[in-house]
């Protein structure tokens, strides 16, 4: 759920930024390009860590469960 989160903002990032929503100035502009881009780096980085989280407990659980079968079937 956490995951869908995070992809759910850097979405709605992306689409912000490419639909031409952003300050009037100039200046404003280049620091809010830069607050985009830092913004969907740390989140793109936390779906990063997330996914590799829980592909390694569905990876353990799926070898427990092999194990739990061969113990079962001798």
């Amino acid at each position: 759920m956490l995951v869908n989160l995070l992809v759910v903002n850097v979405s709605a990032l992306i689409m912000f930024w490419v639909s031409g929503f952003r300050p009037v100035e100039k200046e404003a502009v280049v620091h809010a390009r830069s607050s985009v881009i830092s913004h969907v780096t740390l989140l793109v980085i936390a779906i990063a860590s997330l996914s590799v989280a829980l592909g390694l407990v569905t990876y353990s659980s799926f070898q427990t469960i092999l194990v739990e079968q061969e113990i079962n079937g001798e």
